[in-house]
């Protein structure tokens, strides 16, 4: 939505390095460092209405209505404008399915169910606001077709997510039928794709072996605080520090599942059940760590830097030196089998003002392989299936002067840029997308026919106050695996 690489917005991760105190800490909508293309729409006078887009919250002040996307915290108001809060709450709106799995109506409820339910009630809402308020420009988000991926994908249930999909696309018909829409525009865009592993290369694990990381192994506090929090039982955490001191983790029962088949049962397990198991970490040693995998998401290589991070022990002089010793270890390990797409220096694959809070290695995983931190296993290369998203997406567009049956190879940072100038506005100098020109038919609408540009806008955003709730968050997050 702002038209740049990440380098240039400095949004890479859920998670990034705070450049004042040195920690580890969540990414909010504020920390998105440049205009979106509803900044550009409010200032044209265009009135925008906006549902479950991710990474919005706290919800932007704009011209028109928020509800904030994934992931948004516990007990927060994730509305704008903020007095409309009440009201959305009253039409059953929930943030995230998750949300809705420790409810006792849903105890023996599948957790597909509940993404159905949820996303069918988004629509309600969304089509609610659009009936009821004015709008130029309106976006919702369905988020369920990547979250059942994570869910169900990796535990080898393929036919549950193609099940999703026929789900969607019948409502989303339903939906785009509606006389509200008669005379409108549809784009259908999806940021990334989803694929099939067959190989997982444990990083951290890696990184350990070769002596650039140490560790211990420990249950996740964020994950147990915030399950005690929901069941408002001493049993629960009680049983989990149990469990944990005997090796029955989430993630030693997941490892096994999937190695033995057992992964698909899982689906007909009670959330309260399957939440009593404590989640595993690995937690460095920063005294004698080099380099470490931050999250799951980043699928790169942060160096443990003296000055940066709060526990850093690489001086500066030695940055270098040490990113192209582990860059030439990871292509040696990829001569014998190729288990990486990408094996670069950021500034080789990125390049902008915010360069700096890219991860400093930057990997990518090969066709059928996939890339986590690890949780203390002996080998950092095992044979087990598992899913991940794929660079590719898509995109659909539909409207007047469009082409119909047309294919053209757009990157995403072209999406803004596009939409802009198909309403008739001027590009922003300083995007680094193109306006996909060839989308559109020759005509005579001299807007569509010329490309114009503009001055960038200035960021009025950064710095808001905001509602956190940091462990409701890490849950969400590590529930889908980005953490």
């Amino acid at each position: 939505m702002t038209g740049k690489n990440p380098a240039n917005h400095g949004l890479f991760d859920f998670v990034r390095i705070n450049p004042h105190t040195g920690k580890s800490d969540l990414v909010f909508s504020n920390d998105c460092h440049s205009p979106t293309i509803w900044n550009y729409l409010n200032e044209a006078g265009k009135k925008v209405i906006l549902v479950n887009i991710p990474m919005t919250y706290p919800p932007m002040d704009v011209d028109g209505i928020v509800i904030a996307g994934f992931p948004v915290p516990e007990n927060v108001n994730f509305v704008f404008p903020p007095e409309m809060y009440e009201y959305i709450k009253k039409l059953d709106y929930v943030t995230d399915w998750m949300k809705m799995t420790p409810q006792k109506k849903n105890i023996f409820t599948s957790k597909v169910k509940i993404m159905k339910q949820v996303e069918k009630i988004r629509l309600s809402v969304f089509t609610e606001l659009l009936s009821n308020h004015a709008w130029d420009v309106a976006m919702v988000v369905i988020s369920g077709t990547d979250h059942v991926s994570h869910r169900e994908w990796q535990k080898g249930d393929r036919r549950s997510v193609e099940n999703y999909y026929e789900y969607i696309d019948s409502i989303l018909y339903e939906f785009a039928g509606k006389p509200l829409f008669r005379n409108c525009a549809f784009v259908v865009i999806s940021d990334h794709g989803f694929t099939a592993t067959h190989s997982m290369f444990y990083l951290n694990e890696w990184l350990a072996k070769e002596g650039y990381l140490s560790f211990k192994k420990a249950v996740n506090k964020n994950y147990d605080t915030l399950i005690d929090s929901l069941h408002q039982k001493r049993t629960t955490i009680r049983t989990a520090k149990i469990l944990a001191k005997i090796g029955l983790t989430r993630n030693s029962l997941v490892y096994f599942a999937k190695k033995s088949g057992l992964i698909k049962m899982e689906k007909f397990l009670p959330q309260s059940f399957i939440d009593i198991f404590p989640s595993q970490n690995i937690v460095p040693l920063w005294e004698d760590t080099l380099a470490y995998m931050k999250s799951v998401a980043s699928k790169g290589i942060n160096i443990n830097l003296r000055g940066r991070e709060e526990h850093g022990i690489v001086p500066v002089e030695q940055y270098d030196l040490l990113r192209s010793e582990l860059i030439e270890k990871l292509r040696t390990l990829n001569r014998d089998e190729k288990i990486f797409e990408i094996i670069e220096k950021r500034e080789d694959v990125y390049n902008g003002l915010f360069i700096n809070e890219a991860p400093d290695i930057i990997l990518w995983p090969s066709n059928g392989y996939n890339i986590r931190h690890g949780t203390g296993k002996k080998h950092y290369l095992e044979k087990i299936s598992d899913a991940r998203h794929e660079i590719d997406g898509m995109a659909i567009f539909k409207g007047d002067y469009i082409k119909q049956n047309y294919t053209y190879n757009l990157n995403i940072e072209d999406v803004m840029p596009t939409l802009l100038h198909y309403l008739g506005l001027a590009c922003p100098k300083d995007v680094d997308g193109k306006v996909a020109i060839d989308l559109f038919e020759v005509n005579d609408k001299p807007a569509l026919n010329q490309i114009k540009f503009r001055e960038p806008l200035i960021l009025q955003n950064e710095g808001t106050s905001f509602e956190r709730d940091d462990d409701s968050i890490i849950f969400q997050l590590k529930e889908l695996g980005y953490l």
